[in-house]
């Protein structure tokens, strides 16, 4: 059955191909309509391998899971916006519900777009507008808007946000070992503060605290790259922003192997205090 479906999908796009071979009159309008019509046979592929995973979960299912029901639910993708139809189960003895196609595609059940789409978000607001993500993306899948564009980044930051908060009670409160075990007898840690302007707030600017981690710099062809860098930012008070910096350092980096630590700046206050978080740290300040 799925492979008549399978053949029935590549013979149909095929014929769209065909078709538009013949109807567009250059390259470019011939692209974009292939580029649409791949995504909507990816899709279509995407959907049969769905239905075939979630019939294997019913069948290896726990037994005290019972189906009562078909759920749908849309998720908008790289290829387009994907309908997955799948079985809702009760546990008998919890009478707690589940689907368990979800979980095994890791998909939350408040997620309305896939991880791939949130992290091409992520990227092209770094560069552009909201509304300059939302017409780059509109371009390979629907359902993208500026403010579901400012949604996703509100999110992800928001998870960002909680998972600096838990490395920090991790380290500082519970006084657990993160568990970093890469040698390096120097690490160079520069950090800077950079003035953005809020909206909807009662503050008119704040600032991002930014940090960057390395052992050192290396050449790499015709330019400089940083050696085993590790990124830290957030809108955080001093303490808080150098707590967590330690604490993602001490995720990759053995922190008591290290035989110095370098802390660089423009010389504002709050980046000096960096070296009362680490031992044998001395700050050295930067005047670019």
């Amino acid at each position: 059955m799925m492979l008549r479906r399978l053949v029935a999908v590549i013979l149909l796009l095929y014929q769209e191909m065909y078709r538009s071979l013949g109807e567009c009159s250059d390259f470019g309008s011939f692209e974009k309509r292939v580029g649409e019509s791949l995504a909507r046979a990816g899709c279509d592929v995407l959907t049969m391998l769905f239905e075939a995973l979630d019939e294997r979960l019913m069948e290896e299912r726990d037994p005290n899971l019972r189906v009562v029901g078909f759920r749908d639910r849309t998720v908008v993708t790289r290829f387009g916006e994907l309908k997955i139809r799948r079985r809702l189960y009760e546990d008998r003895v919890t009478g707690e519900t589940r689907f368990l196609l979800d979980e095994r595609l890791g998909l939350r059940k408040r997620d309305r777009v896939s991880a791939g789409v949130k992290d091409l978000v992520v990227k092209l607001s770094t560069e552009m507008s909201f509304r300059g993500t939302a017409e780059v993306l509109s371009e390979m899948t629907p359902g993208i808007s500026p403010m579901t564009a400012w949604n996703i980044v509100k999110e992800v930051g928001e998870e960002a946000r909680l998972e600096g908060q838990r490395l920090r009670e991790q380290v500082f409160e519970r006084g657990e070992d993160p568990g970093g075990s890469r040698k390096a007898e120097k690490l160079h840690i520069e950090a800077d503060g950079v003035s953005v302007a809020l909206q909807r707030s009662s503050k008119k600017r704040d600032e991002v605290k930014l940090g960057a981690a390395y052992e050192g710099k290396e050449a790499q062809s015709n330019r400089v790259q940083l050696k085993e860098r590790r990124v830290m930012a957030g809108v955080l008070p001093e303490g808080a922003f150098w707590e967590e910096t330690l604490a993602r350092v001490a995720e990759k980096w053995d922190v008591g192997a290290l035989k110095g630590v370098v802390v660089g700046g423009d010389g504002a206050p709050w980046v000096k205090k960096g070296t009362e978080y680490f031992e044998n740290a001395e700050y050295r300040l930067d005047r670019f």
